[in-house]
Formats: C-alpha cells, structure tokens, sequence
C-alpha cells in the first residue's frame, strides 16, 4: 500500500528530527518529510508527512509555532520585571540565527505574537510565545539575558498537541496494520483531506473547475460553489466534495468574492490530484 498523509508526532528529546523523520519513512517503508526542525533537545509537535504529501509540507512550515518553556535568568525576578521585559520583545524584533542553525548567520526580522509569563519561581520564569517560523527561542531567552532551559513546541498552526503521537504507539500501530488490524494506524494517519481542511481556509468547487484546476488552471469565481473566510495571499485548499485538489494563493479577500461574479481568485501553487486522478475517484 502506498501511503498518503501526515502522522503528527510528539518528538521526544534526545533525538534529532531527522532521525525521527527516518525511522518514519522506514516503519511506512516510504519516503518521509518534516516540516518545523526541531533541536534535539527540544520536544513537542513534529508534522511528518508520508509519499506524496511530503510536497504539502512548505505549507505547513509557513505556520506560526506556539512553546512553552523555562528561561533561567542570572537573579531573582520579579512579576512586574518580567512584564515589563517580555513587553519590548513582542511585535517586531531583530534576531541573528545561533551558529548551529544552517541558515546564514545575518540579522532578521521576526515576529513575535505573544510572549507571556505563565509562572515564576524566583529567577526560572516559565513561558508561553507564540512565533513567526523561523524565530529562534534559545536566542530569545539569551536576547532577554536569560538561558532557555527547557522548551517544548505545543502547536504548528492550528496543528496542537493533542494531535501528536508517540513513537512507541506509531510502531504498534505499523505492527497491528501488518497484521490486517488497521484501526489504530487510521486513527493516526490523517488524510491530507482532513489534515489540509485543518490548516488552510476551504474553497469548494463544482466539478467543472475541480477538472480544470486539477489540470494546472487558475481558479475562477464561477467555479466555487461555497467557502471558509480567507484573506489575500492566504494560502486556501481546493476541494471537489470531500476530495482535496489542492493548494492556490487567494489574489483576493473572500469579502470581496462575495460581491464577484466573474475574475480571477487564486492562483494554484499545487496540484495534489491530477485530472486523471479526479476522474478516477469521481
């Protein structure tokens, strides 16, 4: 059987996300991908995607990324220290890459969503941020003249942790399939209908456009038929029924299509189902 669909896991610490990316591809005998690299000493939601999937996956790395973890500072802090810290890092801040990350040692603009003290024990402060991808947290903890402790990544997007599996129940859940018990694996396995309508707006088509996009067209307004709110440049899913086509860039906010009869709507960045492969599941 070929595999088609992403597996969210809870990556344990000690283990580079690589490693957990192989052992994957090699459970599922297929080729695996992760999106959002992980330090090894990092735990928390891992995305993996399985055969063809894996060409969803830059998709899913454009996410924001939500932590939560443990800053030391070099004294005792106070509540009111803390806010007024973690104030002048939220919004827009600078930030150089640490010297082991493979991306070029420059300074970058990230944005930092939220950044909030959920406890504080005289000088650990135990944190929540929510981060641009590609935000470093160990080099915000040393930004702030602290040291990151322990970190652990609790949502990709709007992919959480209650999503995320062990390596040890993905195993049994390879071994039970291989014995003809599939339940738990498919309880594991998202489709990437399902794992798509949970990260991008939905855009629903009528079988003419379906055939059209899914043969490279761009989408047009009087091919949809319904959709979730989306705003321009958002990526957005294309569906035929409950077949998912794949991923356009909006050219448009869906207030505006409201108004539209005719025009242009999105640009398609990613056929999942060809045309041959629609008709085939028609």
């Amino acid at each position: 059987m070929r595999f088609d669909g992403f597996i969210v896991v809870d990556k344990p610490i000690n283990k580079l996300s690589h490693e957990v990316t192989s052992l994957i591809g090699r459970l599922f005998n297929t080729k695996a991908g992760h999106a959002g690299t992980l330090d090894p000493d990092v735990s928390g939601v891992l995305p993996i995607a399985l055969g063809k999937s894996r060409k969803l996956l830059r998709f899913v790395s454009f996410q924001k990324k939500t932590y939560v973890g443990i800053v030391k500072f070099p004294h005792e802090v106070s509540e009111s220290y803390i806010d007024s810290l973690f104030s002048k890092f939220k919004g827009r801040i600078i930030q150089t890459p640490p010297k082991m990350s493979a991306v070029a040692k420059k300074p970058r603009v990230r944005h930092v969503y939220e950044l909030k003290a959920l406890e504080i024990h005289k000088n650990r402060v135990l944190f929540l941020a929510e981060v641009e991808k590609g935000t470093y947290i160990r080099t915000l903890c040393k930004d702030m003249g602290g040291e990151m402790e322990d970190l652990r990544r609790i949502k990709v997007g709007p992919i959480d942790e209650s999503a995320a599996v062990g390596l040890l129940k993905i195993r049994i859940a390879v071994e039970c399939y291989k014995k003809g018990k599939p339940t738990l694996l498919n309880s594991i396995l998202i489709p990437p209908e399902r794992f798509m309508r949970m990260l991008l707006p939905s855009v629903y088509l009528n079988k003419k456009a379906a055939l059209a996009v899914s043969n490279g067209a761009q989408l047009m307004r009087p091919g949809i038929i319904k959709y979730d709110e989306f705003k321009e440049g958002d990526f957005i899913s294309y569906f035929y029924e409950n077949i998912f086509i794949g991923v356009g860039k909006a050219e448009i906010n869906s207030f505006e299509l409201k108004n539209m009869k005719k025009g242009l709507v999105a640009r398609t960045e990613r056929i999942h189902r060809t045309k041959n492969e629609l008709i085939k599941l028609l």
